[in-house]
């Protein structure tokens, strides 16, 4: 996805503010939250393979991906789900 999700409007009772849900950040905060970052096989090629543009892009979301997992940004929590998945709970 290379697009940013939108905001959605929540549906309240009537005479409630308006609110929205940020998808693009609760997804964010999900996959963050999750260690999705360690379940990516970053070597294996895609099938159907990327046009170039989208390999371009995927090479630099996986690059700041990888930059980010190395500054020990997250090593507690890969810590966490390594140990999870060695054990067989998969981490969930």
């Amino acid at each position: 996805m290379t697009d940013r999700l939108p905001n959605i409007p929540i549906p309240l009772k009537e005479g409630d503010r308006e609110v929205s849900l940020d998808l693009q950040a609760a997804l964010n905060q999900v996959y963050d939250d999750a260690g999705y970052e360690n379940y990516l096989y970053i070597d294996a090629r895609p099938n159907p393979p990327l046009t170039t543009e989208q390999e371009q892009w995927a090479t630099g979301l996986l690059g700041r991906l990888e930059s980010r997992c190395e500054s020990g940004q997250r090593a507690e929590q890969s810590r966490k789900w390594g140990q999870a998945t060695e054990s067989g709970t998969g981490g969930i």
